[in-house]
């Protein structure tokens, strides 16, 4: 399971640096990840059935970004 990081404010030259504070958090960003995350975590443990595990041979190609 993954998810993919909005580019507008990730690859930016103070991305990860002490220049990276939290003033440059955008609330809404976060509150919106915060809901997707929770959802997510919520169908997986309501399903009923495990979540489908692949073996290294039937591991799909990662995805490119586009």
């Amino acid at each position: 399971m993954g998810f993919s990081q909005d580019p507008i404010e990730y690859n930016t030259l103070t991305h990860h640096t002490n220049l990276d504070t939290y003033e440059r958090i955008i609330p809404d960003d976060v509150q919106k990840a915060a809901a997707i995350v929770a959802a997510a975590v919520w169908h997986v443990a309501n399903r009923d059935e495990m979540v489908p595990r692949f073996t290294r041979e039937t591991m799909p190609p990662p995805v490119e970004p586009r």
